[in-house]
Protein backbone atom coordinates (compact mmCIF):
# COMPACT_ATOMS: atom_id res chain seq x y z
CA UNK A 1 0.00 0.00 0.00
CA UNK A 2 1.48 2.70 -0.84
CA UNK A 3 -1.39 5.56 -0.55
CA UNK A 4 -4.44 5.68 2.14
CA UNK A 5 -6.97 6.24 -0.45
CA UNK A 6 -10.22 8.30 0.42
CA UNK A 7 -12.44 5.44 0.45
CA UNK A 8 -10.60 2.65 2.17
CA UNK A 9 -12.59 3.63 5.74
CA UNK A 10 -15.33 4.55 4.61
CA UNK A 11 -17.76 2.08 5.89
CA UNK A 12 -16.20 1.86 9.37
CA UNK A 13 -16.97 4.50 11.20
CA UNK A 14 -16.76 3.24 14.70
CA UNK A 15 -13.00 2.09 14.73
CA UNK A 16 -10.96 2.84 17.57
CA UNK A 17 -7.44 2.03 16.63
CA UNK A 18 -5.79 1.77 13.48
CA UNK A 19 -2.42 0.36 13.10
CA UNK A 20 -0.92 1.20 9.37
CA UNK A 21 3.25 0.80 10.54
CA UNK A 22 5.63 -0.60 7.94
CA UNK A 23 3.12 -0.09 4.79
CA UNK A 24 5.26 2.01 2.32
CA UNK A 25 2.28 4.36 2.52
CA UNK A 26 3.78 7.93 1.30
CA UNK A 27 0.79 9.65 0.41
CA UNK A 28 -2.08 10.52 2.82
CA UNK A 29 -4.97 12.42 1.37
CA UNK A 30 -6.81 15.41 2.97
CA UNK A 31 -10.08 12.78 3.54
CA UNK A 32 -8.52 9.99 4.10
CA UNK A 33 -9.86 9.53 7.60
CA UNK A 34 -12.70 11.82 7.56
CA UNK A 35 -15.35 9.62 8.61
CA UNK A 36 -13.15 7.91 11.63
CA UNK A 37 -14.50 10.45 14.83
CA UNK A 38 -14.41 7.74 17.12
CA UNK A 39 -10.27 7.00 16.30
CA UNK A 40 -8.16 7.27 19.10
CA UNK A 41 -4.73 5.33 18.25
CA UNK A 42 -3.89 5.84 14.78
CA UNK A 43 -0.18 4.08 14.18
CA UNK A 44 1.63 5.52 10.50
CA UNK A 45 4.99 4.82 12.08
CA UNK A 46 7.96 3.32 9.62
CA UNK A 47 6.17 4.31 6.44
CA UNK A 48 7.18 6.61 3.72
CA UNK A 49 5.37 10.01 4.65
CA UNK A 50 6.91 13.67 3.77
CA UNK A 51 4.05 15.30 4.42
CA UNK A 52 1.08 15.60 5.66
CA UNK A 53 -2.45 17.08 4.14
CA UNK A 54 -3.19 20.60 6.34
CA UNK A 55 -6.73 19.47 8.00
CA UNK A 56 -5.24 16.63 8.46
CA UNK A 57 -6.11 16.28 12.03
CA UNK A 58 -9.81 17.92 12.15
CA UNK A 59 -12.36 15.14 11.61
CA UNK A 60 -9.94 13.41 14.32
CA UNK A 61 -11.83 15.03 17.10
CA UNK A 62 -10.95 12.00 19.55
CA UNK A 63 -7.27 11.09 18.72
CA UNK A 64 -5.04 10.58 21.50
CA UNK A 65 -2.08 8.90 19.55
CA UNK A 66 -0.53 9.69 16.42
CA UNK A 67 2.52 7.81 16.05
CA UNK A 68 4.59 9.42 13.02
CA UNK A 69 7.81 7.64 14.23
CA UNK A 70 10.64 6.65 11.75
CA UNK A 71 8.93 8.69 8.41
CA UNK A 72 10.62 10.87 6.16
CA UNK A 73 8.89 13.94 7.32
CA UNK A 74 10.47 17.26 6.21
CA UNK A 75 8.24 19.87 7.73
CA UNK A 76 4.69 19.89 8.90
CA UNK A 77 2.10 22.99 8.78
CA UNK A 78 0.41 24.20 11.96
CA UNK A 79 -2.64 23.52 9.87
CA UNK A 80 -2.26 20.01 9.97
CA UNK A 81 -2.70 19.73 13.11
CA UNK A 82 -6.10 21.44 13.71
CA UNK A 83 -8.17 19.74 15.93
CA UNK A 84 -5.38 17.78 17.41
CA UNK A 85 -3.60 18.21 20.55
CA UNK A 86 0.11 18.51 20.65
CA UNK A 87 0.51 15.57 23.50
CA UNK A 88 -1.10 13.12 21.06
CA UNK A 89 2.02 13.38 18.41
CA UNK A 90 4.90 10.88 18.08
CA UNK A 91 7.70 12.15 16.16
CA UNK A 92 10.72 10.08 16.90
CA UNK A 93 13.20 8.88 15.15
CA UNK A 94 11.60 10.88 11.68
CA UNK A 95 14.18 10.69 8.82
CA UNK A 96 15.21 13.99 7.30
CA UNK A 97 16.50 12.26 3.74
Amino acid sequence: MEEIKVELFENTTRLISINLSNNNIDKIRRKSFMSLHDLETLNLGWNKVEELPVRFGKPLVNLRTLDLTGNRIKSLANEVFLGLTSHCIHLEKVKTE
